[in-house]
């Protein structure tokens, strides 16, 4: 929040707004360290530097930015752009995010009943990239504390609890780690009690000094810790996570009362990477988060449109009904991503309003309302929609390193293979890594991945829509196995969802991934 850069300079020319981050600053430093909004401070000096540095330097950044010349109101369209800016506020029914109710509720309830019984626990909270996992999460710990928010003793919160209609409060800490930030997997466990002692040190704290701090019943009855890109943390071992999520089971009467929260991308993270979870009795409760459809996206784009008339009307203004249509249809269609909506907006907006100008002059477009406002029509969202999304596409393929090209490409091939022999077979992620593992050419140039490298490589495909993995198991593939009982993760469907010319587009000036999509590639 406090970081300026120059695409928030760009998309906010409003001094007042300025002001108002000046003065909270220090009242969201804790949140915003955790959220990762900052880089993680070497020091406390580096850290008091840098916030003294941002708060003290507005003003003169807005003498510089704006002169000292009155700030013009905002247009119409300029303040409904700023409802699809990504740092803008949430739109919430009581702890829920539109179009999130049912996870919400089922997130609450599981915390409420850790909080009532005082019993350890873990979630963990699955789904693609701008689903709303992490908002969701933050706005219920939010709702959580924001009757002692003010009267927080030591970052401990009194969270109040109803027993026999008894009303009593549990004393709650929470310590929110973006996994990002952490340059090592060991080193999650010092950055949890830097964040719930609310100071840097140079000592580095290991596991055990960590769960003697959880333990001490002193001053807390239990602690929250959320695991934001929980992904992150695994390696070649997963004794990290492991002990975290053994710590929040109960297995143990030396255990500390502790709640794990964490949120990852891929689906069955902790089925595919911590088997000794299960092995062990330990089973996360799992909170899958799927992709916004179009009619959820429909959904929050209209009702923060409305919000612009405080909610006197259901009618949304400045954008007609078919062009809201369009624009969750394309969101929807690629990722499922509620950025990729507003990004879409946001343009949309923009350009109107730059016809606008060009048509009525600064003076009159200043002084349209809500009501007599030409609104977006489909034509603009429809060429909005089609640059950002085409280009969009092509530069994350683009992007992507050699290893997911080169899985992608075979999965391209595999597919074309098994169409052009009329095979039974169905794409499936086993049957795929078989005829990956095979192809000669790629273990003596690249190199063939180990299954749980090849595992990783799907699942980011999957985040960015170049690849589709079925939620639902293959029957065929199931009907033929020799294998009896209950389907696995790899007998999953597997297609890819990029053009051939796409990808031939990007791999021109790579040989072996041309001899892969031509076919001339060599197995074994």
């Amino acid at each position: 929040m406090a970081d300026i850069t120059s695409s928030s300079i760009k998309r906010t020319l409003d001094p007042i707004e300025w002001e108002i981050q000046a003065k909270r600053i220090k009242l969201d430093q804790a949140s915003a360290k955790s959220s990762g909004l900052l880089s993680p401070p070497v020091t406390p000096e580096k850290r008091d530097r840098i916030l003294n540095v941002q708060a003290n330097s507005l003003n003169s950044l807005n003498t510089k930015l704006f002169g000292s010349v009155k700030s013009q109101p905002l247009s119409v369209y300029s303040r409904a752009k700023k409802l699809f800016l990504r740092s803008s506020a949430m739109d919430l029914d009581g702890f829920a995010l539109t179009a999130r109710e049912a996870e919400a509720r089922l997130l609450r309830q599981h915390i409420d009943q850790c909080l009532l019984k005082l019993e350890s626990t873990s979630i963990y909270v699955s789904g693609p990239p701008g689903t709303g996992k992490t908002a969701q999460v933050n706005a219920i710990l939010s709702s959580l504390i924001v009757e002692d928010i003010e009267n927080a003793d030591d970052r401990i919160y009194k969270v109040p609890v109803r027993i026999d209609s008894k009303r009593i409060n549990r004393r709650l800490r929470i310590a929110k780690i973006n996994c990002m930030t952490v340059r090592k997997a060991e080193d999650i466990f010092d950055a949890i009690y830097s964040d719930l002692e609310g100071q840097f040190t140079r000592k580095r704290r290991t596991s055990q000094d960590l769960k003697r701090f959880l333990t001490d019943k002193s001053k807390c009855d239990i602690t929250i810790v959320v695991l934001d890109e929980m992904d992150n943390l695994m390696g070649n071992s997963q004794q990290v996570l492991f002990d975290l999520f053994s710590w929040a089971s109960d297995m143990s009467n030396d255990n500390p009362k502790l709640a794990i929260i964490g949120i990852a991308n891929a689906l069955d993270l902790t089925d595919r990477f911590l088997p000794r979870l299960k092995s062990n009795n330990i089973s996360p409760k799992l909170i899958p988060f799927l992709p916004y459809t179009a009619d959820q996206i429909k959904q929050i784009l209209t009702a923060k449109l409305c919000s612009l008339a405080d909610g006197k009307t259901n009618v949304p203004p400045l954008v007609h009904p078919a062009a809201i249509q369009l624009c969750a249809k394309k969101a929807a269609i690629t990722t499922g991503d509620l950025r990729s909506a507003f990004d879409i907006m946001h343009r949309a907006l923009e350009l109107t309003e730059s016809l606008q100008l060009q048509k009525l002059g600064s003076k009159e477009l200043y002084n349209l309302t809500l009501e007599n406002a030409p609104k977006v029509m489909i034509s603009q969202l429809a060429r909005v929609c089609n640059s950002t999304v085409s280009s969009n596409f092509n530069s994350k393929l683009k992007d992507l390193n050699i290893q997911h090209k080169t899985v992608l490409c075979s999965l391209i091939k595999y597919e074309e293979v098994l169409k052009s022999q009329k095979s039974k077979i169905i794409a499936s992620i086993n049957s795929f890594y078989s005829y990956y593992a095979s192809l000669q050419d790629v273990r003596k140039v690249i190199g063939v991945l180990n299954r749980g490298e090849f595992l990783e490589v799907l699942s980011s495909l999957e985040s960015d829509s170049f690849i589709n993995i079925s939620s639902s198991m293959n029957s065929k593939i199931h009907a033929t196995s020799k294998i009896k009982g209950p389907i696995s993760y790899g007998d999953s469907r597997l297609s890819s969802s990029v053009p051939k010319m796409d990808i031939l587009k990007i791999v021109d000036d790579i040989g072996i991934l041309k001899k892969i999509l031509a076919g001339t590639e060599n197995c074994i």
